[in-house]
C-alpha cells in the first residue's frame, strides 16, 4: 500500500533487485511477498512490521550489516515526488533520535553505495 518513489520506481523496473560487492538493493522479485524472502525489499518491509514494529510508512531497500537497515520514508515527499532514505535500527525507539536521513533519496543513496562497493573493490 506504498506509494514507491520515483527513483526507486525506476531501480525496480530496470534491475528489480541487486548487489555490488557487499551493497545489496532490495527491490522487487515476486509476485508473492508474502512468501518470498531477501532480496524482497517487500517481503522485508511487511515482515519486519510484524517482527520489529518497523512504522507503516518505511520501505525496506537495504542493511547495513550490523543491525541497522535501509529504508525510505514515504511519508516525507518532496517536489518532486521523492523520499528521504533513512538508517533505522528496529531495536531502538523512534524516540531515541532514531531515523536518521542518510540520503535526500533513493537515487542518491543508490549512487553513495556503489561509488563506496567500487572504492573497496579497488584498495
Amino acid at each position: 500500500q506504498l506509494k514507491f518513489p520515483p527513483s526507486y520506481l525506476e531501480f525496480v523496473t530496470r534491475l528489480g533487485c541487486g548487489n555490488l560487492g557487499s551493497a545489496e538493493f532490495y527491490g522487487v522479485v515476486s509476485d508473492d511477498p508474502v512468501n518470498s524472502s531477501i532480496p524482497d525489499g517487500v517481503w522485508a518491509t511487511l515482515t519486519g512490521r510484524e517482527d520489529s514494529g518497523r512504522p507503516p510508512q518505511y520501505l525496506v531497500v537495504g542493511e547495513t550489516g550490523d543491525g541497522a537497515e535501509y529504508v525510505i520514508d514515504t511519508s516525507r515527499r518532496n517536489d518532486a515526488d521523492e523520499c528521504p532514505v533513512l538508517e533505522w535500527w528496529p531495536s531502538l525507539p523512534e524516540a531515541s533520535g532514531n531515523g536518521v536521513i542518510v540520503a535526500e533519496d533513493f537515487g542518491a543513496y543508490f549512487l553513495h553505495e556503489v561509488e563506496e562497493a567500487l572504492a573497496r573493490e579497488t584498495k
